[in-house]
């Protein structure tokens, strides 16, 4: 130790500091990255039940039934056949069905079970009309037998007459009754017939039905139309906003069917509709401004909560109008109880924003002070702007 302490020399602490600084903000970094991974964890946890799900409700919903479908097919074609059969026509049924089957073998299956119905349902109608006529014929040869039975003059032929008569009523009696068991056997094939083409109809329905829920629940599908109704969900409430902040001079396009083509931006005062690319940085600063404040308000209307919203740079290439109108919009945000944090070079942002924290550089590092009132207005007066300072980082209430 020297004799005099004075002597000592004084240490900089600015490494140290810059040193134990940079530690900080690495070990914050790895915090969130380490939530990141979590919550991307927890994401594909859930995505991965929701599709468990979704097989689940396809196998209930879409396989299974369409299972009992082509069963219930199966019987109506047997019963197909043994009308056939029984009306001893030729008529070719379809081949049976047999699972598993994809929808269009079945709709055209289905298309043949029902040609072939409407064939035994015409030959069982003319069939049934003939049994009528036979039915009426033999009434007629009846009533024609019974007038002989009045005996001529002469006795002699009464006999013979008789026997002939006798069979005649036989003949007409047994007509009558294969007449009538013809009739009600085509009744009865006819209310199956009937029958079958009630349930064709019911079963073309829901195998319309099926395939279009088939087509919903394939794996993706849901998923994708899900994040496609949310896409345009959110350009509706930012559309409102980005209008709001360009005195409707922009709006974000119809998003229709956002699968195949990107978000456009709409000049109003030209009617054209433009992609991203085509524009300025202040304009597509605006418009990204717009997708946040959307997501913000798209979020507190299902129900959830955005707690923070923090912007980094981007004021710079606005002018005052449109910088006006980004923190009015950001000060509506933060009048809801969310804390906006706003991190920037400009130094008119200081101006109308309440909690200010300058960020100064200088041979020993970096300094942090919050501006009173007094200096935020100063700052912003000042011609040199942030020449002093590395940014603002400021918060809205």
């Amino acid at each position: 130790v020297p004799p005099d302490p004075l002597e000592l020399e004084t240490v900089d602490a600015a490494p140290v500091d810059r040193a134990s600084y940079a530690a900080r903000e690495r070990e914050k970094i790895l915090q969130l990255r380490e939530r990141e991974r979590n919550r991307l964890r927890a994401g594909i946890e859930e995505t991965r039940t929701a599709l468990q799900r979704l097989d689940q409700t396809r196998k209930t919903e879409v396989e299974e039934p369409l299972q009992a479908l082509v069963r219930a097919l199966a019987d109506q074609r047997t019963a197909l056949a043994d009308a056939v059969r029984e009306l001893a026509v030729e008529i070719t049924i379809p081949a049976a069905f047999h699972y598993p089957v994809d929808a269009t073998a079945l709709r055209d299956g289905l298309n043949r079970l029902r040609d072939a119905m409407e064939q035994v349902l015409a030959q069982a109608t003319d069939l049934r009309h003939r049994a009528l006529a036979a039915a009426d014929e033999a009434r007629r040869e009846a009533r024609r037998v019974a007038a002989q039975l009045d005996p001529p003059g002469d006795a002699t032929d009464l006999e013979a007459l008789l026997r002939s008569a006798g069979r005649a009523a036989d003949e007409a009696r047994y007509a009558a009754r294969d007449a009538t068991r013809a009739r009600d056997g085509c009744a009865a094939i006819l209310d199956d017939l009937l029958k079958l083409r009630q349930t064709a109809d019911e079963v073309a329905a829901l195998e319309l039905a099926l395939g279009d829920l088939d087509a919903t629940l394939k794996r993706g599908a849901f998923l994708k139309w899900l994040t496609l109704r949310r896409s345009r969900d959110l350009l509706v409430y930012a559309s409102r906003m980005l209008g709001e902040m360009t005195g409707s001079r922009y709006s974000f396009a119809d998003p229709g069917d956002l699968e195949d083509q990107q978000w456009l931006v709409v000049d109003n005062d030209s009617g054209q509709a433009r992609s991203p690319a085509s524009l300025s940085g202040g304009e597509q600063f605006i418009g990204s401004l717009a997708l946040a404040l959307g997501m913000v308000e798209m979020m507190a209307r299902s129900g959830g909560r955005l707690e923070s919203l923090f912007l980094d740079e981007g004021f710079g290439s606005l002018d005052r109008s449109n910088l006006d109108s980004a923190i009015e919009a950001l000060s509506l945000v933060a009048g809801t109880g969310r804390m906006v944090g706003v991190i920037s070079h400009v130094a008119a942002v200081a101006e109308q924003i309440d909690d200010v924290l300058a960020v100064t550089r200088t041979a020993k590092g970096s300094q942090v002070t919050w501006l009173s009132r007094a200096q935020r207005q100063e700052l912003a007066r000042s011609d040199v702007g942030m020449e002093g300072a590395s940014a603002l980082a400021g918060l809205l209430e």
